[in-house]
């Protein structure tokens, strides 16, 4: 069973939610409701990213690697 409240499992869940939304919006361009949505989902992969950039830097690179090429 995964570490559902780890951090790198959190950020990997909100970034799937995030390319989600980037192809929902390329068919419905007009839905500003779930806009917002994506923004606090960016804002909270941001905090998750910076926190783990501030405790182990290592660990920060090869997420950031990972995320570049998926």
């Amino acid at each position: 069973m995964e570490n559902v409240g780890s951090i790198i499992y959190q950020i990997n869940i909100l970034t799937n939610k995030i390319n989600y939304l980037k192809n929902h919006f390329n068919k419905n361009k007009n839905d500003f409701h779930s806009k917002r949505g994506l923004i606090l989902k960016i804002c909270k992969r941001k905090k998750l990213l910076k926190y783990i950039k501030n405790n182990d830097i290592n660990k920060y690179k090869n997420i950031i690697y990972e995320l570049k090429n998926s």
